[in-house]
């Protein structure tokens, strides 16, 4: 009988979107996850939600996992060094797994693992999302392009989740041979099953029955613009701006200037505030369109996957990664330039919730794709291929 995988993964600390992929992944190989940090109520303020919390979900249920020294000082998720762990080889050389999973190249911590599984001759597979869009200085553009080139084809396989990132990829010279389509993946079931009490939502949080509800669900930082969708609703006739409501979820530091927005009354605004993720699903479902106006800095948008699965479709602009993969204009979203409200607005206009919901059929094909299910069928077929 075949020895199943025994794979490793290391990530910086236990993230709501990896580790039900994880246990999903467990059911299938000899998975065991390691991580440089705890899950701080700390660290999700320092990282841009703007308060402090524990994820109301357990990240540490269905596999195994085990924290590793961090001798950084101080251990942190902010910067490249707040992650170090030199017991990674010594680790990588008494386990000797046949794979590894890393989570992107940002930290120390994932270095010292390319490092070492490159000297031990074990595969590495990196799951990237990096956009060529992101902003850069040319200067950094330039810093990034030789060194890029020579490392990224040799050092690790990669798991890209739609055009965008395969062009990045390629663009530094990585084969089509190391690159392997894994979709971002959510928890398809539990968005979809938790999506319940829209009517009680949208009463409570002062939705008219036939207000089309506009939905921002992220941090309130500057890289999101959140505040495009107020611009662009200010750009239509009063008469026309009194059909939608705006629900913002999240905070940031641009919580503060949305609210003095809202004092001016000429746009309906809400302000949620900051969702844990068991009250996602419900938001999302009472919501009628979700607003994704980022720059390039959002390299893809897994609220777009969650508004989805809750079946409500996606405004996102151009820059946004996960656009081209996701969005089929006028079936499960629709595009619009970034930056350029006029576009926004025209596609505001025409909005009503009955053209809305019409589009549940393709939204929910679409959500089949990207599952946990799904992403781990692919993911392990390609762990399968590079292992042969």
């Amino acid at each position: 009988m075949n020895q199943p995988i025994r794979l490793a993964a290391f990530l910086s600390h236990p993230v709501q979107y990896y580790s039900p992929w994880f246990a999903e992944l467990a059911s299938h190989v000899d998975l065991k996850v390691y991580y440089a940090l705890g899950n701080r109520s700390v660290d999700q303020a320092e990282a841009g939600f703007g308060v402090e919390f524990d994820w109301d979900i357990d990240l540490l249920a269905g596999y195994k996992a085990e924290f590793l020294n961090n001798v950084a000082n101080p251990p942190q998720l902010a910067g490249f060094s707040g992650c170090d762990v030199p017991e990674v080889r010594a680790l990588l050389s008494a386990e000797s797994p046949d794979a590894i999973l890393i989570f992107g190249w940002h930290k120390k911590f994932y270095w010292q693992v390319l490092v070492a599984a490159f000297f031990l001759r074990i595969p590495v597979f990196v799951r990237v999302d990096s956009q060529l869009e992101s902003p850069r200085s040319t200067l950094k553009r330039f810093a990034k392009y030789l060194p890029y080139r020579m490392v990224l084809p040799i050092i690790a396989h990669y798991l890209s989740p739609g055009e965008r990132a395969e062009k990045y990829l390629g663009h530094y010279g990585v084969p089509p041979s190391r690159i392997h389509r894994v979709p971002h993946m959510i928890d398809v079931s539990r968005f979809a099953e938790g999506s319940l009490n829209v009517d009680q939502v949208r009463a409570e949080h002062g939705a008219l029955d036939d207000q089309v509800v506009l939905l921002f669900v992220g941090k309130l930082i500057e890289k999101k613009h959140p505040k495009t969708l107020i611009k662009a609703l200010r750009e239509l006739p009063p008469s026309v701006r009194s059909r939608f409501v705006i629900w913002y979820v999240g905070s940031g530091a641009l919580n503060n200037g949305i609210e003095n927005e809202s004092e001016s009354g000429d746009v309906e605004i809400r302000l949620l505030g900051f969702r844990n993720q068991s009250e996602l699903p419900s938001i999302y479902a009472a919501a009628d369109c979700l607003i994704l106006p980022s720059d390039g800095g959002e390299t893809w948008g897994l609220v777009v996957n969650e508004a989805m699965a809750c079946g409500t479709p996606a405004i996102v602009s151009s820059e946004v990664g996960a656009g081209p993969d996701l969005i089929e204009s006028g079936k499960t979203g629709w595009v619009f330039p970034f930056g350029d409200v006029a576009s926004l607005a025209e596609l505001l206009k025409g909005l009503t919730r009955e053209s809305l919901s019409s589009m549940a059929p393709a939204l929910k094909r679409k959500t089949d794709t990207f599952s946990y299910q799904t992403g781990s069928v692919a993911f392990l077929g390609a762990v399968r291929e590079v292992l042969r």
